[in-house]
């Protein structure tokens, strides 16, 4: 669900998103922590969704850099979870009781980890910008175009994967 927002609204955001880009040194100490993370994560969705189509290439070299980043941390989680529930269920004897088998697996698999939320918000990232690309290039909008042409493509086939 999309609301209108100003030039002025976006503009905002636009430098808002730059600003998050600017300092190496910041973005590999301070972008670490749980709720920086979070909070990156809904910015380039909404940033995408609102301002996508005034993005330079190095604004979207940073949206599918943090979107790839995001998703992998994802998806080592759940690769460890399923290696949790492997190790569980090879460990469990058919005489133990149905309700405790189910209640030891329902603690493996629920996971609070930030970085499936972090996931969801790129994976919503991710498919606003797979509608914009699809939408931009039917219409010949050339900047959404090459970025297709040159960059989109690789990148959504290696998320896809």
């Amino acid at each position: 669900l999309q609301r209108h927002v100003s030039n002025e609204e976006r503009t905002l955001l636009l430098d808002l998103f730059r600003k998050q880009k600017q300092d190496p040194v910041a973005s590999s100490v301070v972008t670490q922590l749980p709720a920086v993370q979070i909070l990156l994560a809904r910015l380039i969705v909404i940033a995408v969704s609102y301002c996508g189509n005034d993005f330079n290439e190095d604004d979207w070299d940073f949206v599918f850099s943090n979107l790839k980043r995001l998703i992998q941390s994802a998806v080592v989680v759940m690769e460890e979870t399923s290696e949790n529930v492997n190790d569980f269920i090879s460990g469990v004897s058919s005489e133990e009781k149905e309700n405790d088998t189910l209640e030891g697996l329902g603690h493996i698999v629920f996971i609070s980890d930030p970085s499936i939320s972090n996931a969801q918000n790129a994976l919503s990232a991710f498919s606003l910008l797979n509608a914009l690309v699809k939408h931009k290039s039917t219409e010949g909008e050339d900047n959404l175009k090459s970025l297709a042409d040159e960059t989109w493509d690789p990148v959504k086939d290696r998320i896809l994967e």
